[in-house]
């Protein structure tokens, strides 16, 4: 874990960049979020909208919404790799050994909440980090209540409470698939529920279960999510659908999953692509590093010398590399997505001259792309139609044009019904929240 003053410093750079998009106008239909990257380390509407701010935590995009009656700020960490939200207390081990820390972020009391409706009490659940064996945990009791974010209302939202023996060091918001939950998975299994983005689209917020994702800048520490529609002023060209995938000896989709066709190095024709084939990949933006097969990563190890300690699953080089203009260059269908191998480089160098490495060989585990492939691409993650949309991020745009998706996807997006900033109508929202229809989340942070 990170120290508690990087946490605390990086938690008020969030709160102050929040307070900044206070002029935004929202859109029908969708719920802007901002979001920040923080550096707590990574564990494993045409309709209405919604604003959340998300602040800055290794390995983490960050956001602030409201739990309870009356409203009790907390910060979660932003998980597209996880379904369920587990929101801390001041009773979980980590808080009770980070008693300084827990409060700067917020954590939830159920005795101070009228609208707390106590479910059961078996949660348990655990994380892997994004590069190494270790993990965390939270234990605790499945409850109800009513969440605010940026402006919109969940009713009888659900969500875990963790208590004593929780390790996780920020409350989490889960966005990924209800067939991924905790208690989905248990033994025996119970039935799926409404987690949040499901709970937007059942309860009016937006059309449909649905967000996308982008940062401003590769290696920028802000961003914005999305839910319930796009920003067409956000990405060049057009967006290219894939399909989620089921992974092998899943009977459901289980995550955001899609296929990689093959990746090349720009400047080399000779750069070999894998003999693996198309890979199946999870897009997680809580996950720093990026995960591939072993004969796709080798060759850019053999390019840029990159050493490898299989002890603690990291990869280091020259730091010189940071200034290199090559870009790794991955295939979905039709489309590229170009990501400067400077992405790759961290700017947290082991000594001056040797930085970390972001991608990682795969060995058995499934392959992942996480932050530093998702900050050149402009992402949609659409839940009800089991669809990802993706295209090149447009760094360029200064403006917004903002559109809801419709109950049947970015297919169906009549892109010439389009809400400028400056042209829609005010939503009122605490300072911490984004005034748009759609989820936007900006964050901020660094790749470490």
């Amino acid at each position: 874990m990170k120290t508690c003053t990087l946490l605390l410093a990086l938690t008020r750079v969030f709160l102050a960049a929040s307070e900044q998009l206070l002029d935004r106008a929202p859109t029908p239909g969708v719920v802007p979020l901002r979001y920040s990257r923080s550096s707590t380390t990574r564990l494993q509407e045409r309709g209405g909208t919604v604003d959340l701010p998300i602040g800055a935590h290794l390995y983490d995009y960050v956001v602030n919404i409201t739990a309870g009656t009356p409203p009790q700020p907390i910060t979660l960490s932003l998980d597209t790799g996880s379904s369920d939200t587990i929101l801390l207390t001041q009773e979980s081990d980590f808080c009770i050994q980070n008693a300084g820390y827990c409060p700067s972020v917020g954590y939830y009391n159920a005795n101070k909440s009228s609208t707390y409706n106590f479910l059961q009490s078996n949660f348990s659940s655990n994380f892997g980090f994004a590069n190494q064996s270790q993990g965390s945990g939270a234990n605790g009791d499945v409850a109800t209540d009513t969440f605010t974010l940026a402006g919109a209302t969940l009713k009888d939202q659900q969500f875990a409470i963790a208590y004593g023996n929780a390790t996780i060091a920020l409350s989490i918001l889960g966005l990924s698939y209800a067939s991924g939950e905790n208690q989905v998975n248990t033994d025996p299994p119970q039935p799926s529920y409404n987690n949040f983005p499901l709970s937007l689209a059942s309860q009016g917020a937006t059309n449909l279960a649905l967000f996308s994702l982008w940062k401003d800048a590769v290696g920028s520490h802000d961003g914005q999510v999305l839910f319930g529609g796009i920003d067409t002023a956000k990405y060049t060209g057009s967006l290219t659908t894939l399909d989620t995938q089921i992974r092998t000896g899943s009977p459901d989709i289980i995550a955001f999953d899609i296929l990689i066709n093959g990746i090349a190095l720009s400047g080399n024709s000779s750069f070999p692509k894998g003999s693996t084939g198309s890979v199946q990949a999870v897009l997680d933006c809580g996950t720093s590093y990026t995960i591939l097969p072993d004969d796709w990563v080798q060759p850019i190890y053999d390019q840029f010398d990159v050493t490898y300690f299989s002890a603690n699953d990291t990869a280091y080089v020259d730091c010189a590399l940071q200034s290199a203009q090559y870009t790794i260059d991955y295939t979905f269908q039709s489309l590229t997505i170009q990501v400067p191998i400077s992405a790759m480089v961290s700017l947290r160098a082991v000594n001056p001259d040797i930085c970390s490495f972001g991608i990682v060989p795969a060995g058995s585990r499934h392959a992942l792309l996480g932050d530093n492939f998702l900050s050149s691409s402009y992402t949609v993650f659409d839940l009800t139609n089991n669809q990802i949309s993706l295209a090149p991020r447009n760094f360029s745009s200064t403006v917004d044009n903002v559109v809801a998706v419709p109950a049947g996807g970015v297919k169906d997006i009549d892109t010439s019904a389009t809400t400028k900033k400056s042209g829609a109508s005010a939503i009122s929202f605490p300072a911490y929240f984004i005034g748009i229809s759609l989820l936007s989340v900006f964050f901020s942070g660094s790749f470490l």
